[in-house]
């Protein structure tokens, strides 16, 4: 039985010994580890170099191929090269080409990991051939080059910069004592999270993460060459979102859990040279002949320790009378409402503050839980409209900042503090943690609140599936907006005709012209008078910043309709409700959130267990660890408004009950708005 030898710089001196089988031969197969030692390293190697022995070595620093040029580590040269019998084996030939031909794999599979995101290097130039396999995917990436060979905590931002930091360092590097080249020790090397902020993915090697303390890598995908058991835990530990290992899944790979790139190289040239060197060819050939094509799996590490992450949401009073919710201010109000002007510029000087705590929050899909953190400034939309953006910035940045300290990973902007400005991006570049404005799950939230109200208005009648096709009318008054553009390119896919109003002519004519292209069936019109198309819509959507003026006359919508207000405050007024029995108003949809135990301890002007959809888009980012900025400015990307659809639905979280300007709204007095509308209908004369 041959004798397969894997020393390892980096592992445990302890010996683990197993029997695998490749083909029709057995192997005795040895783990032993040197505990970051090169006279130890030396003594093993010494000690197995023996010709009838194949001996494995990993943990070296591998010779670099960056760009043209060939890069040699004195010392790891010296330690391989001092094996004068047995075969030895590094790995590095089939890491590079059957890594990459699962990296490629992993692409087709899981595009949503890799492609377009921001990708991190623990090491680009150990892993430049991936590299140059991922610039045909993304042109974001962050290599760690300077922190793991200089102990410079900086990120590098580009393939160029990587191979201009490889040129000036490696003719030094390549000269140090093995123990000096890499921050090689025995404990863990801690490596500050903000460093990884805004990466997604990382792509790194086990004796890389051997020597690291993990927690930077929390809520990060993390692709390694190889996997153990241990740091299979450790990434659980350290709460990584998921991992996948480029290691190929055969049935050899899978009899000992230890197997890495070394001992798989070793086996792989048994089966196909056993008595020359291993080629590329050589690999090539391999991969012909068992016809193999990788299937990656996304491992989701399990946790052995309990961890509650944490959002923030900001919010702030709706109108003058909002302020008083708070129980500090409420014994105000009598002098407040007597003064409105002065009071209401007078509390924009109150600094933020924490406002209060959401607990409960526990996804159906994995059962780990959230807690979100509710902070408020004190100004009124009008307030808000009034100030420089950048007094708005540095009001709201002073909440990411306290936040962030507070334990938050993500926070979200409720309200007019999204509207304000470039709609968050400035406040997210000067945030210590990501900020998303919610509007993705705001736009979606509306569609699925106005699709359910029409279902129970017209009971089934005139709306069906939820993927079928609907003939009716819709009009999006404010469309131009950040939710009323993406709320009218997702209708754009399910009506017949879809009005677009705005103020705006340039933007309102940009949005059809990006509708049309989509090539769908729907008829796209466009106005600046949104009274001009009130009384042949079957739906109507507003979605706009105006808080001092109505954006249609209610009056002019003919019965039955469906009006579904956005608006933050609200378009429509109680007045109107009241004028017009037989047209059913709601407001836009609002969420509830999955957990036996919710539990809110301020008050937002939400029923229990129920939140507003941009602050249920931050806990849900929350709940799959998606710590990123998920949506800015003011341009909602469609496809992330179906993401966001899809988290909520995955975790648990549900419509809250339709509400209306007075309350819930029951199916009774839907089933009489209903009435009221056929009863109406007779008479009814549309504009032309």
């Amino acid at each position: 039985m041959k004798h397969i030898i894997s020393l390892s710089y980096s592992g445990s001196q302890n010996n683990f010994e197993s029997v695998i089988r490749c083909g029709q031969t057995e192997y005795r197969l040895s783990h032993l580890g040197a505990d970051y030692n090169s006279e130890v390293f030396a003594s093993l190697v010494k000690s197995f170099d023996q010709s009838d022995n194949i001996i494995c070595l990993s943990g070296l620093l591998p010779p670099l191929r960056v760009k043209s040029k060939l890069y040699f580590h004195s010392h790891s040269e010296e330690l391989k090269n001092s094996i004068q019998h047995a075969q030895v084996y590094v790995g590095a030939l089939c890491r590079e080409t059957l890594g990459a031909w699962t990296l490629g794999h992993i692409l087709e599979h899981f595009p949503e990991m890799l492609v377009n995101k921001r990708i991190g290097f623990h090491s680009g130039a150990l892993d430049y051939a991936l590299v140059a396999k991922m610039q045909e995917h993304t042109h974001r990436f962050s290599f760690f080059d300077p922190k793991l060979f200089t102990n410079v905590p900086k990120a590098l931002e580009s393939i160029e910069a990587l191979e201009r930091f490889v040129g000036a360092t490696m003719p030094l590097i390549s000269r140090k004592k093995l123990s000096k080249s890499m921050n090689y020790n025995a404990t863990f090397e801690k490596v500050d999270p903000a460093l990884f902020r805004g990466v997604e993915t990382v792509i790194t090697r086990s004796a890389i993460l051997d020597r690291m303390d993990l927690e930077h890598l929390r809520d990060k995908n993390v692709i390694v060459d190889s996997l153990r058991p241990s740091l299979i835990k450790r990434l659980g530990d350290a709460g990584v979102r998921s991992t996948v290992h480029l290691l190929p899944d055969i049935e050899y790979a899978k009899q000992d859990p230890r197997i890495n790139f070394p001992i798989f190289e070793a086996l792989v040239a048994q089966e196909v040279c056993p008595s020359e060197a291993l080629s590329k060819e050589s690999v090539v050939d391999w991969i012909a002949k068992h016809d193999y094509k990788p299937k990656p799996n996304i491992l989701n590490p399990v946790r052995s320790k309990r961890h509650v992450r944490r959002f923030a949401f900001i919010i702030h009073p709706l109108s003058l009378a909002d302020v008083f919710r708070h129980p500090v201010l409420r014994p105000l109000s009598s002098v407040a409402m007597k003064n409105k002007n002065i009071f209401e510029r007078t509390i924009s000087h109150i600094p933020g503050i924490c406002y209060g705590k959401l607990t409960g929050v526990k996804s159906t899909h994995h059962g780990e839980e959230v807690e979100g953190l509710i902070y408020t400034i004190f100004d009124t939309p009008k307030q808000l409209m009034r100030l420089p953006p950048e007094v708005v910035y540095k009001k709201l940045n002073k909440i990411c900042e306290q936040a962030a300290r507070d334990g938050a990973e993500i926070i979200g902007l409720g309200a007019y503090t999204k509207i304000a400005g470039d709609s968050g991006v400035t406040v997210n570049k000067m945030s210590p943690i990501p900020v998303t404005t919610g509007n993705s799950l705001s736009a979606s939230a509306t569609l699925w609140a106005a699709r359910v109200a029409m279902q129970k208005m017209w009971d089934g009648v005139r709306v069906s599936r939820a993927n079928s096709r609907h003939d009716i009318k819709v009009m999006v008054i404010g469309a131009t907006g950040s939710i009323g553009a993406a709320a009218a390119k997702l209708l754009a896919h399910y009506v017949d005709e879809l009005v677009l109003s705005a103020r705006t002519v340039d933007k309102i004519l940009s949005l059809k012209a990006e509708i049309d292209s989509l090539g769908l069936k729907c008829k796209v019109s466009v106005t600046t008078e949104s009274n001009r198309y009130a009384s042949s819509c079957d739906l109507i959507i507003t979605s706009t910043s105006t808080h001092d003026k109505s954006v249609f006359d209610i009056q002019r919508v003919k019965p039955g309709c469906v009006v579904c207000d956005v608006s933050r405050p609200l378009n429509v007024s109680k007045e109107d409700v009241l004028s017009r029995p037989d047209v059913l108003v709601v407001e836009s949809g609002e969420i509830t959130l999955p957990g036996q135990n919710l539990h809110l301890n301020c008050d937002i002007g939400t029923p229990d267990g129920v939140v507003y959809a941009c602050l249920a888009e931050t806990a849900l980012l929350a709940l799959e660890g998606r710590l990123e900025a998920f949506t800015l400015s003011r341009n909602v990307e469609f496809d992330k408004v179906r993401q966001i659809y899809d988290m909520a639905k995955k975790h648990g979280a549900k419509l809250g009950a339709i509400r209306g300007h007075f309350g819930d709204i029951t199916d009774q007095e839907i089933q009489l708005c209903r009435e009221h509308a056929l009863k109406s209908m007779k008479n009814w004369r549309p504009d032309e």
